[in-house]
């Protein structure tokens, strides 16, 4: 997952810069998260796992 987390400076425009952006980010994993749920659970865990570590990462 560390490397997921790497490649969103690079796949999503001012990830670091705009909070929005890592909002955004959060609202697209809690969504995916949710909407996978009992349908394919093994992504829907993963769409959890990367919000909790996108909250959990440390900036600056």
């Amino acid at each position: 997952m560390d490397k997921v987390i790497e490649h969103l400076s690079l796949d999503v425009p001012d990830y670091y810069s705009d909070a929005g952006m890592r909002e955004l980010v959060l609202a697209i994993t809690d969504y995916l998260s949710e909407k996978l749920m009992g349908i394919r659970s093994k992504e829907a865990d993963a769409a959890k796992l990367l919000a909790e570590l996108i909250r959990n990462q440390r900036l600056g």
